[in-house]
C-alpha cells in the first residue's frame, strides 16, 4: 500500500477564502508512516501532513466538502 491508500482527495470550499479546490484528508495510518517521527520520510516523497485537511491557498482548516 502507498500513500495515496491512505488520503482522500476531496473538492471542498473553503470558508474563509471561499477558494473551491481538492484538499487532502490524511488517515491515521497516513499520518504515522509519513508524518510526525517519520516525517522526513514524507518529506522525501513530497508530502507533508500539515496539508491534512487544510485549504491549499490559504492554510484555513473551515471547509466544506462540495457534493457532486
Amino acid at each position: 500500500m502507498g500513500w495515496n491508500d491512505h488520503v482522500e482527495f476531496m473538492e471542498t470550499e473553503c470558508q474563509d477564502c471561499g477558494e473551491v479546490d481538492i484538499w487532502e484528508y490524511w488517515d491515521e495510518v497516513a499520518k504515522v508512516r509519513y508524518g510526525g517521527e517519520n516525517r522526513h520520510l514524507g518529506e522525501m516523497l513530497g508530502h507533508d501532513d500539515n496539508n491534512s485537511g487544510r485549504c491549499p491557498h490559504c492554510g484555513s482548516t473551515k471547509g466544506t466538502i462540495v457534493d457532486d
